[in-house]
Order: structure tokens, then sequence, then C-alpha cells
């Protein structure tokens, strides 16, 4: 008895904390439209330039899959962005300089439980635009043009403007060309009035520059993100000349209060000494 007892326990902290694979999800997510800056002209869509998933040089943009992996509460995000290590004013590739007029770096990682984009996957969901997805969650990277530290867990209270920054904040006045109206960046100073707060929660985000990854590592217990079968996502760098949404399936994730542990474990406590005295009886 004492094995079956064992086995029954063990089955139970092996549910708690079972793995789910990996789950990859490509790029195929367009989104907004491309503008010039305004001091080049402002909006032109048609402009070949400005058309393509990645706007810009793809070398420098081009955001091609995120892999979600989770081990319980604990969830990896591995995002594979050629714009890994190019933060900054400008970036060298193939002997060519590529300026972004301002300094860029990388935006924040935007959670909800449900993906609701505009339009349709024919055209890449090209008029979908900020805000149609609630975003309830942001993973705020503590030195967005740096190359590494902490990741905050911030809860949204509100997901508009008033809490979030846009493309559009970052990238004007410039003459380069960016997607309109895409999130980038919690506003943190929406703290100040009560639409977003600090759950104190904090994970890490590093640079993978051989694999080309921006990896974020965080803790999602007690966010209500888990009481679903599925994650809504949002990526992007300030300009958003490439961004990756999308919606993962995921292993729902709930620990038992502690007294289902304590009734729990006294009724099978009550089954093991039930049995043995069954035993002695029959010896």
């Amino acid at each position: 008895m004492n094995k079956q007892l064992l086995g029954l326990l063990g089955s139970g902290m092996i549910a708690l904390a079972a793995n789910a694979s990996p789950v990859v999800i490509y790029d195929e997510y367009v989104g907004g439209t491309g503008a010039w800056g305004s001091t080049n002209g402002g909006s032109d869509p048609n402009h070949p330039e400005l058309s393509e998933d990645a706007i810009g040089v793809d070398a420098v943009f081009d955001t091609h899959s995120m892999t979600i992996t989770q081990s319980g509460s604990m969830f990896n995000f591995d995002i594979h962005t050629n714009f890994v290590g190019k933060q900054g004013t400008s970036s060298t590739v193939n002997g060519q300089t590529v300026n972004y007029g301002k300094y860029i770096g990388y935006g924040d990682l935007f959670l909800g439980s449900v993906w609701e984009p505009d339009g349709d996957a024919s055209d890449g969901y090209a008029s979908d635009e900020a805000f149609s997805t609630l975003w309830t969650y942001a993973l705020v990277l503590d030195n967005r043009e740096g190359t590494g530290g902490d990741l905050l867990l911030y809860k949204m209270l509100e997901s508009s403007d008033s809490t979030v920054l846009l493309s559009n904040d970052y990238m004007e006045p410039t003459s380069n060309g960016y997607r309109q109206n895409q999130e980038v960046a919690l506003d943190l100073s929406a703290e100040d009035t009560g639409k977003i707060f600090n759950t104190q929660r904090v994970g890490s985000w590093t640079e993978d520059l051989t694999s080309s990854l921006l990896k974020m590592d965080i803790d999602l217990y007690g966010t209500g993100l888990l009481d679903s079968n599925t994650l809504a996502f949002h990526w992007t760098m300030y300009c958003a000349n490439d961004v990756i949404q999308g919606q993962a399936d995921i292993t729902p994730y709930r620990v038992p209060e502690p007294g289902v542990f304590s009734l729990l474990s006294l009724g099978l406590v009550g089954l093991w000494f039930a049995r043995r005295r069954q035993q002695k009886l029959v010896a």
C-alpha cells in the first residue's frame, strides 16, 4: 500500500509540473499601414518599400518566428528576428550602413488570452492596427535599448493609447519608412494614473546573437492568462518595420489551494490505515 500511496501522490505532482511541447508560430502577420515619416511626406501605402511584410532592409528588420515553451506556469518566449543586436542609430549590413534617423530599440511583449485581429489571413491582416486585440499584460524590458536585463510584468487595466506607446510615438518626426499604429511599448507613466500596475513579478531577457534570438523568461502564475488554453501575443521594434502577432495553444495551469492538498493527503492516509486494518483482520 505504501507504493500505491506514493504513486497517487506522485502522479498529482507530475500533473502539476507537466511540460508542454514548444510551440512555433511563424510570422505571417503584416498589419498596419506603411508610411514615410512626416518630414518625408507622410503616408504612401502604395509605395513598394512600404507594402512588404518587413519594411526596409530584411537583414535588419525581418522577424521570422516566435517559439513559446511552457513548463507549468513558467514561459520562455524566443523571438527569432534579424533585429537582434541592431539597436542604435544605424547598422552595418553587408558593408552597407542603414541609418534609422533616431535611436531605436526592442519593444515590449504584449499578452492577452484571445487574438482578435481585424482583417483576415489572406493579406496578412494588413488592416489590423493597435487595440483590436485586448492586451491585458505587458512584459516590459528594463532597458529597451540594451542587451539584456530584467523583465517586468505589468497588468494593464486599460488597453488603449492612454497606456501604450505606438510606433508613431517613436518614429515621428523622421524621414524614414515605418509601420503606423502598432503597439510598441507600455507607457510607464500610466502607472501614476492607476491604469497599469507593476505585479512585482520579475523575469529576464537576453540576446542570442549567434541564433538571432531575443529571449524572454517569466513566471505567469497568478495572472489569469493560464486559465485559458490560448495565449495571444504581439511584439515589434520601435519602428514596427516587422511585427509578429498571433495566438498559441497552451496548457491551462492551476495550483490547487493548500486545503485541497491537505484533504487529499488525509484521505489517502485514511485509505492506507483502513487497508492495513483489513490486512490484520484477514491474517
